[in-house]
């Protein structure tokens, strides 16, 4: 009867422990069949350097015991730096690493270019219009199931929400911006160049450079993952 009793008890317990995690979360399968997609894509060259460096940080922050920060800078935060952190954030959210904070922002005024909505739509997010933060169009981005999606809109250098000091700083702008500055807050700064875009730009081509950004988080996520 005791032995009965007890294994009773120790049945219950798993299953408590079961349902307090709750269901697995998971990328949508289109987004999940792209993300696969990426992960032979060549890197540029000329950011190899900076994506090793990103990749341990990250391997770093998914045994970190206290939150750790990492921000993405560009020139307007209109497309390439939200990029990066869409993509890095959709992953470390569904594996369940939080101790990692990824942000992104500009050093100029601008809106999300509305050419990224459409990239990420045709590749697997859900991309839907949430309520204007600062002034600004703001969109609520998903990505998998049981998980939270990102909400994002172009943020300029001084926003409250972004990290003040101790966080890495990756700088995505254009290797000829020299007003790409080092922020002030920053422990570490590592450059990962990329070409400013136009307002402009086609479907075609934002997609390529969409494509290029996720390849290097998508593969500097796995680099640090199998470490």
């Amino acid at each position: 009867m005791k032995k009965l009793i007890f294994s009773l008890s120790m049945l219950m317990i798993t299953i408590l422990s079961v349902t307090a995690k709750g269901p697995k979360p998971k990328l949508f399968p289109e987004l999940e069949k792209y993300y696969t997609s990426l992960n032979t894509m060549p890197i540029e060259p000329s950011h190899e350097k900076g994506l090793k460096n990103l990749y341990q940080y990250i391997f770093q922050g998914m045994g970190s015991d206290t939150k750790i920060e990492l921000l993405f800078t560009d020139k307007d935060n209109s497309f390439v730096g939200i990029s990066a952190q869409i993509v890095l954030q959709s992953l470390l959210s569904v594996n369940k690493y939080n101790k990692l904070g990824v942000s992104s922002c500009g050093y100029q005024v601008a809106e999300i270019n509305p050419v990224l909505i459409k990239v990420l739509n045709k590749h697997g997010f859900k991309v839907t219009e949430a309520t204007a933060a600062n002034g600004r169009k703001s969109y609520s981005v998903a990505f998998g199931e049981n998980v939270s999606p990102i909400n994002i809109y172009a943020k300029s250098i001084d926003d409250a929400t972004l990290p003040k000091t101790k966080f890495l700083q990756v700088k995505l702008c254009d290797a000829n911006d020299n007003a790409c500055a080092d922020l002030a807050g920053a422990f570490f700064k590592e450059s990962v160049p990329f070409p400013n875009l136009s307002s402009d730009i086609s479907e075609d081509e934002a997609d390529k450079i969409f494509s290029q950004v996720a390849a290097e988080m998508v593969q500097a996520f796995n680099k640090a993952k199998n470490l």
